[in-house]
């Protein structure tokens, strides 16, 4: 239910991504003016993670999750009807999906914190984040199918429909904790609390299409990573050093493709490139965003809201700047060249004041 909530996050996101051509064609949009609009998404992603995070932390993943879905189902269920009254109405939409996304991430971390031992949470991350690559992969192949057939605001209308009836799953089907649950065995239950035993891991569900190569490829090695991290885990490795190898090669490994992308002479290679990037990207998933969990599990939610917050800067200056680079440049080699650096310096920080071993900020612990 994480995954398809995730995936249903990314795909509601995404749709804007589709749009955006149609649109810009209709209203005479310039790429610089398009960005400021896909941008929108992110004024509102901007100022929800914190408050979201603290949202979980007190009243829990469950019920967050559910209002947030629907809320932003509502959000995406309403663009039509926004559009056809203003620019600024179907941009207030955007900026209040990005609003109610924002506690996706913190719900997430929040459920497998209370659902998993601590020998099976880089699985478990790494299956819920497939499931949210997987709805990039949704959003960009049905989203044309869906507007060839009934109009622009089709997928948006539908992706809304489908989220209003996920929430009525989870409010129905899934409790707040392992302890809640009605029909969970004592066995389970002491297994989930103490984290002293193994199970195999599920199998991941993989699909072919020509443009999907990336995503399936990001979703492969986004869960080789977390079974390789709880391994590492239970051989002996410290938790501090196996965040870093994780993240380290989720932070070199896009920097290095991304300078190959410059160089690449042909789609084919660009391609390949492309999906080097962001299947390597994904072992962050078992890095930096299964560390909150680690150093301060009380405070999960909010310190991934304030991650969140802090990165959703670099997306807005990121998506606006890309069209400027296009616009004054002619092209995306200068940007992807400067996204290489970044990748570098980050693994650089990350590996020098990074840890695993849990914070007391409260003399909790």
């Amino acid at each position: 239910m994480l995954g398809l909530a995730l995936a249903l996050c990314n795909a509601d996101r995404v749709v804007m991504s589709v749009a955006i051509v149609p649109l810009s064609q209709a209203y005479g949009w310039t790429p610089s003016f398009a960005g400021v609009v896909q941008s929108s998404f992110l004024w509102g992603y901007l100022i929800s993670p914190i408050i979201g995070g603290a949202l979980v932390d007190y009243y829990g993943g469950k019920r967050v999750m559910a209002y947030g879905v629907a809320l932003w189902s509502f959000a995406t269920f309403l663009s039509p009807w926004a559009a056809a009254r203003s620019l600024w109405l179907f941009i207030s939409t955007r900026i209040l999906l990005g609003v109610a996304e924002g506690v996706a991430l913190p719900c997430m971390n929040n459920m497998v914190l209370r659902w998993f031992p601590r020998t099976e949470r880089s699985s478990a991350v790494g299956i819920a984040m497939a499931g949210f690559q997987l709805g990039n992969t949704i959003g960009l192949l049905l989203s044309p199918i869906i507007m060839s057939r009934t109009g622009t605001f089709g997928p948006f209308v539908i992706f809304g429909l489908f989220g209003f009836l996920w929430v009525l799953v989870w409010i129905s089907a899934i409790t707040g904790t392992p302890g809640e649950h009605p029909q969970i065995s004592a066995y389970e239950l002491e297994y989930i609390t103490k984290g002293q035993k193994l199970v195999k891991p599920q199998v991941q569900r993989l699909f072919r299409h020509p443009f999907m190569d990336a995503s399936v490829f990001q979703n492969l090695l986004g869960y080789v990573a977390g079974v390789v991290s709880d391994a590492l885990i239970r051989n002996g490795t410290s938790i501090t050093l196996t965040r870093k190898i994780m993240q380290t090669i989720g932070f070199v490994g896009p920097g290095i493709a991304l300078i190959g992308l410059n160089a690449a002479k042909s789609p084919a290679i660009a391609s390949a490139w492309l999906t080097i990037a962001v299947g390597l990207k994904s072992f962050g998933h078992s890095g930096f965003l299964v560390n909150f969990q680690e150093i301060a599990p009380q405070y999960a939610g909010v310190l991934h809201g304030m991650a969140n917050t802090a990165g959703t800067f670099a997306a807005i200056l990121g998506t606006i700047g890309a069209g400027f680079f296009v616009d004054r440049m002619g092209s995306f080699r200068g940007f992807l060249t400067l996204t290489s650096l970044l990748y570098f310096s980050s693994a650089l920080f990350w590996d020098i004041f990074a840890t695993g071993e849990r914070v007391d900020f409260d003399g909790s612990s």
